[in-house]
């Protein structure tokens, strides 16, 4: 018989605190977090190479780490590898290789699932605390820690401990990580879903007549493996082959367990999909209006009088962006609403626009398309073998910093981040572009070497390299967020360049440093220049004026660039602006 779980007999009516020597595998432990403020869970297992089960980022739990949404960048990265993917045969080398990328994207970015650790690193300096099972009312009603008591009776430890070890094998299957305690499961298959080789099997388990339902799929012979011949099959098809064979149970079991899409997308829902991306469309077109619209009137997308409203002298490039992208929604036709979008994305991709790209991509992926190759494929096979393409690394500083501290180590830094120190008793900041070269570490906007408030004259300021020692000057290194979901003195709404792009900048700049203008306490500080650097806009700085800062301006307006190229044009035409 499974000994019972007696969580409630090995602890106090005060404290849940626990010794070691006192647990049990199978025991809810956690501990106090952040002076008491919140706790982090996990369940005890008690093996050597195995003593805690938790859901975290890292071995600690600890909540500045805790991110557990993928950014679009990554999505739809992963989605244009696995599509490469799904057209290849199933066990080549190919394949092979480039799900073991996707594995690899998957564990750098999504850093939150069900995690091993010792118990030395849970408690991370803490005391281990147990929490109860099967409690007593009045038990529950003067324990001091109410959180931690439950009525409820909990499994036997032994089957808890199978429950941890079960999703510590399927570390992703929990799903996203949600601070509100509430759990983003893993969607299942859907209906047109390519079936993956271990469903496939598990749920056509019961079939008895393999060879006739074969020969009842698409294009299959006798001489075929169905799902190497038509890589994109899809469940549809296994479903509508079981019926043709008179398996219709099986047919039914399987319909029930995967979600039928809407047969028909209507304009409507179209449109919530333009909505949902039109802010960073608009932002995007904004950065080329002219030629994104050009090319949308040459394929006959918008219409001759469209044109003619929206190239209009005196209005911001935003605001002809806004007024076209609504124009689009407003073309959605009633009879083949999903490919008018899909033509329109694919002439927002063959603008070549890194951020137009990804928002065309995410709508495509959307509405289940792929994302298009640019060129003939000849065209592209000599690209690849004369010019090597190096990736674009995408800024992703919101998902290095915590929830209450923008507090980073220097091992995890990358060149082109924004980082900033606290000075005289957190009055100010001094901040700069970290590089991360030997014989250049950090590019500032300063007087001195570690940017020191008393070096601020203008005569002394202009823009130059130090070391990040001299540049933290003993305070704790932090890190500016952008692309984060509010703002603040140290993160932005605004996207930031990719990160290459900013080095580019800091780098131009520290070549002629007397470049970015005098120096202004208010207006033209160390932060303005690496808030320039990042965006190639000069009027999102928040030091020294946080309270005539307007960010609901910053999240609705502002345009930031995606190239050095338009930075420093954008830099040129503020500079003759005020001549």
């Amino acid at each position: 018989m499974a000994e019972a779980d007696d969580s409630a007999s090995r602890i106090g009516y005060i404290s849940h605190a626990i010794d070691k020597k006192d647990l049990k595998p199978g025991d809810h432990i956690f501990c106090n977090r952040l002076l008491s403020i919140y706790n982090h869970h996990g369940i005890y297992i008690g093996e050597r190479d195995c003593e805690v089960i938790h859901f975290s980022a890292d071995e600690k739990g600890l909540l500045q780490k805790k991110k557990g949404r993928q950014s679009n960048e990554i999505m739809t990265k992963v989605a244009m590898l696995a599509k490469k993917r799904d057209e290849l045969p199933e066990d080549s080398a190919e394949a092979t290789k480039i799900q073991l990328q996707i594995d690899k994207i998957h564990g750098h970015n999504r850093p939150v699932c069900i995690k091993s650790t010792t118990l030395d690193n849970f408690l991370h300096g803490s005391k281990v605390r147990l929490v109860s099972y099967g409690s007593s009312r009045i038990k529950k009603l003067l324990s001091f820690v109410v959180d931690a008591v439950h009525k409820v009776k909990a499994m036997p430890p032994s089957e808890t401990v199978k429950l941890a070890q079960h999703f510590l094998k399927h570390p992703v299957e929990w799903g996203n990580y949600s601070l509100t305690g509430d759990v983003e499961l893993n969607p299942g298959p859907m209906i047109d879903d390519k079936p993956n080789s271990h469903l496939f099997a598990k749920y056509l388990e019961p079939l008895n007549d393999w060879e006739l339902f074969a020969l009842c799929l698409p294009g299959i012979t006798k001489t075929h493996i169905w799902l190497q011949v038509i890589p994109r099959a899809s469940w549809r098809d296994v479903i509508n082959a079981l019926k043709q064979c008179k398996e219709n149970e099986l047919a039914r079991t399987i319909e029930d367990k995967v979600t039928d899409p809407i047969d028909e997308v209507v304009t409507d829902n179209l449109k919530d999909v333009l909505k949902t991306h039109s802010h960073t469309l608009t932002r995007s077109i904004s950065t080329d209006f002219s030629k994104t619209a050009s090319a949308l009137y040459a394929k006959g997308l918008i219409p001759e009088t469209t044109k003619d409203q929206i190239f209009i002298p005196g209005i911001s490039d935003f605001n002809k962006a806004a007024k076209l992208v609504t124009v689009i929604g407003h073309q959605l036709p009633s009879d083949n609403p999903e490919q008018y979008l899909i033509d329109v994305c694919h002439v927002l991709i063959d603008q070549k626009n890194p951020a137009l790209t990804e928002n065309a991509a995410s709508i495509l992926d959307q509405l289940g398309q792929s994302v298009p190759d640019s060129g003939t494929e000849a065209e592209h096979e000599t690209e690849i073998q004369t010019k090597p393409v190096a990736e674009i690394v995408q800024d992703d500083s919101a998902n290095r910093v915590g929830y209450f501290s923008n507090a980073i180590e220097k091992k995890d830094l990358k060149p082109g981040d924004h980082i900033y120190t606290h000075r005289t008793l957190f009055l100010h900041s001094h901040h700069g572009i970290y590089i991360g070269e030997p014989d250049c570490e950090v590019i500032h906007f300063s007087g001195d070497a570690t940017g020191s408030l008393r070096n601020k004259d203008s005569s002394l300021c202009q823009v130059r390299k130090t070391t990040l020692g001299d540049f933290c000057d003993g305070n704790t290194l932090r890190l500016v967020a952008y692309n984060a979901y509010t703002s603040s003195n140290a993160s932005h709404t605004v996207k930031a360049m990719p990160l290459s792009e900013t080095v580019k900048v800091a780098k131009h700049f520290l070549n002629d440093p007397k470049k970015f203008g005098e120096y202004g306490m208010r207006n033209n500080n160390s932060e303005t220049f690496s808030c320039f650097c990042k965006t190639g806009l000069m009027d999102i700085a928040a030091q020294l004026h946080p309270l005539s800062r307007n960010v609901l301006a910053e999240w609705l307006w502002a345009a930031p660039c995606t190239t050095y190229e338009e930075a420093m044009k954008n830099f040129i035409e503020k500079q003759n602006a005020k001549t």
